[in-house]
């Protein structure tokens, strides 16, 4: 299978948690999916696998929010898919 790449966009306590990188890239193989791409950033960066960060996150597949959670399925990635990770915000 071949492989494609996908950069991945983090924001507020995600970019902390990963060590200040707003941005990377990850070669992941034909076929993945939006579960497989979480997998490979939370291995690339231990600390975006805490379980209050992920109990709040929302994804963003190329500007269009992607539901997540138990039961949602996974969206299929394709070559150049920009995903963003979106914490949530809170403020006055």
């Amino acid at each position: 299978l071949r492989a494609m790449r996908v950069t991945v966009k983090l924001f507020a306590r995600g970019r902390e948690l990963a060590g200040g990188v707003g941005s990377a890239d990850f070669e992941l193989a034909a076929g993945a999916n939006t579960a497989d791409l979480l997998r490979a950033v939370e291995a690339r960066f231990p600390g975006l696998a805490d379980e209050s960060f992920k109990a709040s996150l929302a994804l963003a597949l190329n500007c269009e929010y992607v539901p997540l959670g138990e039961g949602e399925p996974h969206r299929d990635l394709k070559e150049g898919d920009e995903v963003a990770l979106i914490p949530p915000i809170s403020g006055g």
